[in-house]
């Protein structure tokens, strides 16, 4: 007959949600009925002093409450950033419903010891064979304290049951269920049935050609990744393992059928330049047949060359994300990040040369502020090469987050740098970096409008010493100004582009305040 499962999503506003969707397909072929709810929220609300505390609003909570209400098993799943919606949620259940909570995900897998304080359960690691076992013991009434890779929390004990054991083969699993029938996301303040309406207007908007943007989704076809960064809570999880190149080609087609709206493809591996060439060339062939949107992915320098993206360019790929990070030797050093500055300029200008011939929209480059192990000499390094690298490119800057689970995280907690995880890491505003002059200087290096001169100079020491209250590192008057003028000025073309092609619901999300 199966049971009844809620499972509970605070997620990025796209509902990318891989765990909750892996899961939801797995559980529907063992006979069971699932149902996700999606909460979807930014993180962009958070200040660096922890005084924002997300909580979602009364009305939504009820509308939570009335979906798990006839539910056997309410779940949680979620990543660190959302800490304080998953306890919110939690709780409501717990208290208002009298159910039991089991929690899962990248927070709970990395954090059991003080997760189980808070859920009655915690699924630690993959959870399609532990989750799978825990239910079938609950539908038989068997014992539910003893499934490898679920703790549970008794009246007298926390019973560890270790990490759950790891899928050996991709293969064997179900594509994530991407379908809209049995599932909930919010709208404005309640929740309501996902649809193929609500799809159109979850999925992120991708960019193309001149400044226009395609509905997207994002696919994944690999779990781990092969960099061992000390920053990335990827680094402590799962080992690398890859799907066929045909079982995602399957997954591709039935997407496009799915949604005839899309109009791009993100596939979302940590480092899709690392594949072996064999896969990649098979892929290819497969996608320029039988797909044939534009797509994008995330690159490397150290694995991005030129043969290699010849063949994907020839399949419709259109765009590439690749990780940068740091100019600076310490850094990457301190990030376990192995390319060289020439490795850098010699991928910028390979995907510039792309861009100059037409064939790939201009690049983003992924880059990390706020160290707290970096100088100011350390961070101009990155200044200087990315006023170096050819424009036009975007950037994607996040403020270091010491996520749990990383190396940096225990040097951090080991040095006595880290001493409140809830206030300096879940609550932290990890895509909105410290309003100084330095980080001002990283944002507009990407800005084909502000002259590459003027930011050289402003890059001088002399500049920083007078302007920058010494250095540059701590935020004044004048660097918060340009932070907030940068913010919006930046707005305005986007903006425009998206009223040029139409694009009424990305207009409208780029002035709309960040939930």
């Amino acid at each position: 007959m199966g049971l009844s499962i809620v499972l509970l999503s605070p997620n990025p506003p796209d509902c990318v949600s891989f765990g909750p969707r892996q899961l939801a397909s797995t559980l529907r072929l063992l006979g069971h009925r699932v149902s996700i709810v999606f909460l979807r929220g930014s993180v962009k609300r958070n200040q660096f002093d922890a005084s924002f505390v997300y909580r979602y609003p009364d009305t939504l909570v009820d509308d939570v409450l009335a979906i798990c209400r006839d539910a056997d098993v309410v779940g949680v799943s979620f990543m660190s950033l959302y800490y304080d919606r998953g306890v919110q949620l939690t709780r409501a259940v717990q208290e208002r419903l009298g159910k039991p909570v089991i929690w899962g995900g990248t927070h709970p897998s990395l954090r059991p010891e003080t997760s189980i304080r808070i859920a009655d359960y915690v699924c630690v690691g993959e959870g399609e064979i532990a989750f799978a076992e825990w239910l079938s013991r609950k539908e038989s009434g068997g014992d539910l304290t003893t499934v490898p890779g679920i703790w549970a929390r008794t009246r007298d004990a926390v019973v560890d049951n270790g990490e759950a054991p790891e899928v050996p083969d991709l293969e064997a699993l179900p594509w994530p269920d991407m379908d809209t029938e049995g599932h909930f996301v919010d709208d404005a303040d309640h929740i309501v049935p996902m649809s193929t309406e609500m799809m159109y207007r979850v999925l992120p908007r991708l960019p193309h050609f001149d400044g226009e943007q395609r509905i997207g989704v994002r696919i994944m076809a690999t779990r781990g990744c092969p960099h061992k960064c000390t920053y990335c809570a990827s680094s402590a999880q799962t080992r690398m393992r890859r799907r066929s190149a045909e079982s995602t080609i399957q997954h591709l087609e039935w997407l496009v059928a799915r949604y005839p709206f899309l109009g791009a493809i993100y596939e979302f591996d940590d480092t899709f330049f690392a594949t072996k060439p064999e896969w990649l060339e098979e892929f290819a062939t497969k996608y320029e047949q039988r797909v044939g949107l534009p797509w994008h992915c995330q690159t490397s320098p150290s694995t991005l060359t030129r043969p290699k993206l010849d063949r994907l360019v020839k399949s419709g790929l259109v765009y590439c994300e690749m990780g940068v990070q740091s100019g600076s030797d310490e850094v990457k050093k301190l990030f376990q990040r192995t390319e060289t500055e020439p490795q850098v300029r010699r991928a910028a200008e390979l995907l510039h040369e792309y861009w100059a011939a037409g064939k790939l929209v201009a690049p983003r480059y992924h880059v990390i502020t706020d160290v707290p192990w970096e100088s100011s000499e350390s961070v101009q390094q990155t200044i200087n090469l990315l006023l170096s690298l050819p424009r036009p490119f975007t950037l994607a800057i996040g403020s270091l987050c010491l996520f749990p689970g990383t190396a940096l995280n225990d040097r951090a907690r080991a040095e006595g740098l880290l001493v409140d995880e809830i206030n300096q890491v879940y609550r932290k505003p990890f895509l909105k970096p410290e309003p100084n002059l330095l980080n001002f200087l990283i944002a507009a290096s990407a800005l084909d409008w502000v002259p590459k001169g003027a930011l050289v100079a402003m890059a001088k020491p002399d500049f920083l010493a007078r302007f920058g209250n010494g250095d540059g590192s701590a935020p004044n008057t004048l660097s918060r100004t340009l932070h907030g003028a940068i913010r919006w000025l930046d707005k305005v073309p986007r903006a425009a582009s998206a009223a040029r092609h139409g694009d009424v619901e990305r207009f409208r999300m780029k002035f709309a305040q960040p939930a």
